[in-house]
């Protein structure tokens, strides 16, 4: 399926701002990353280059990822409504039914203490609604990467779970998820504004210079 132009172009917006903010994080300053000396210690990591690198790398990333779960969150509404429920972030119709959806970008973001919060929000709905269905939504990763501990807790949890490609071609129509990498493809933004405005760096560059300029004064 093609995604319509007037959402396609917000999807776009989305992630042109995402980048954006993470090329921002060139200007990471040396009291934004947290060295944690007990775990240095327990990896050996004794000279201040590999002290840096490790714990820069981790803020980085952990950043990152953070921030790329509200812009799964975004996309997903821009094709149907916001939920309004607590602990739902959506709501659409099928088949004459409404679907309450708590979304993660991934496996490794749900835990179990959310897990059996989300439970108990869906079990409140099923009371005022006995016909409306629960659906826990990852945007991305597969069944086998759910967790052994609490997998089958999270299939007793929702009338539907729904994993990467299953969820966007269930939620948007099939071949929405095809669609939606392309648009990712195909963004090539530049950052800044003006006289300032440059190409956008790979993540490996990026690393590198906040690097370089932060170990001058670590």
């Amino acid at each position: 399926m093609k995604i319509p132009k007037q959402k396609k172009d917000r999807i776009v917006h989305i992630i042109e701002d995402f980048i954006t903010r993470v090329h921002s994080l060139i200007n990471l300053s040396i009291d934004e990353v947290v060295v944690n000396p007990f775990l240095a210690t327990a990896l050996g990591l004794k000279k201040k280059a590999e002290i840096l690198e490790f714990f820069l790398m981790q803020r980085l990333q952990r950043g990152i990822v953070t921030s790329f779960g509200s812009v799964v969150q975004e996309i997903v509404k821009t094709l149907d409504s916001e939920a309004h429920e607590e602990d739902i972030d959506l709501v659409f119709v099928r088949n004459g039914k409404k679907h309450y959806v708590q979304l993660k970008s991934g496996p490794e973001g749900f835990k179990r203490p959310a897990l059996r919060k989300t439970r108990a929000a869906f079990e409140k709905l099923k009371q005022r609604d006995s016909s409306c269905v629960t659906v826990i939504g990852f945007s991305y990763g597969a069944k086998a990467q759910l967790s052994p501990v609490w997998g089958r807790e999270l299939y007793q949890s929702a009338d539907i779970v729904l994993i990467g490609r299953e969820f966007w071609d269930f939620f948007a129509g099939d071949g929405f998820y095809d669609e939606l990498i392309k648009v990712f493809q195909s963004i090539k933004p530049k950052v800044g504004k003006g006289r300032r405005r440059m190409r956008r760096l790979k993540f490996k560059q990026l690393y590198k210079l906040i690097y370089q300029r932060l170990l001058l004064v670590f």
